[in-house]
């Protein structure tokens, strides 16, 4: 069984230079990789595989799969590591033949997720020790400590606001009902029928 989503990127092919072991995806992790292969036609996979807690890429391109490696880690965070082992010897060139592992885990909160922490809901812009990004209530900066457990990750869901006044409500995409948006000062722009992201906690919550 594999992820459908890869088939654009897919080659059927017996030649790679290196795995891609990624660990726990998500939408926003394979939607990143993809972009990068489709904006480099020299790279693409060759085979795709599925293991426990995730996938095994094969890729035609050793080096575009160890920048891959680094941008995922400097875009999302999470664990990465790079291996490299003799794989063949090349006699018609007198040339090492080399493979290249990358393992990539993909951390539990990520840049763009919504959570709720400390009854605070956080837009997150970045991860390291620390949990960095956008308090929705006030629309102000935010770094704040965080340890697992302590934290749900909100569902971010596309709906159209319903009204403006008196106050602002968007169609929940569970009941098809109003709800009132709990950070209104976020949506002062907005007018009714737009399209708009939120996520829903006792209430909606613009995501801009």
């Amino acid at each position: 069984m594999t992820d459908e989503k890869f088939d654009s990127v897919i080659r059927s092919s017996q030649y790679f230079e290196g795995t891609l072991q990624l660990r726990h995806p998500n939408d926003e992790v394979i939607e990143f990789i993809i972009a990068q292969l489709k904006a480099n036609r020299d790279a693409y996979i060759s085979k795709e595989v599925k293991v426990k807690n995730g996938l095994d890429l094969y890729f035609s391109s050793g080096r575009f799969l160890q920048n891959l490696g680094k941008k995922l880690q400097a875009e999302f965070g999470g664990d990465m590591k790079i291996s490299v082992r003799l794989h063949s010897r090349n006699r018609m060139r007198s040339k090492d033949v080399y493979r290249v592992s990358v393992l990539y885990a993909t951390p539990e909160i990520i840049k763009g997720d919504v959570v709720k922490l400390n009854n605070r809901i956080i837009l997150v812009s970045s991860i390291d020790k620390m949990l960095h990004g956008r308090d929705l209530d006030n629309g102000k900066r935010i770094s704040v400590k965080y340890v697992k457990k302590d934290f749900e990750i909100l569902d971010k869901h596309k709906t159209k606001v319903m009204k403006v006044l008196p106050e602002i409500e968007v169609l929940d995409p569970d009941t098809f009902q109003g709800i009132k948006v709990r950070n209104p000062k976020m949506g002062a722009k907005l007018i009714a029928g737009e399209n708009v992201t939120v996520a829903i906690d006792n209430g909606a919550w613009i995501i801009a």
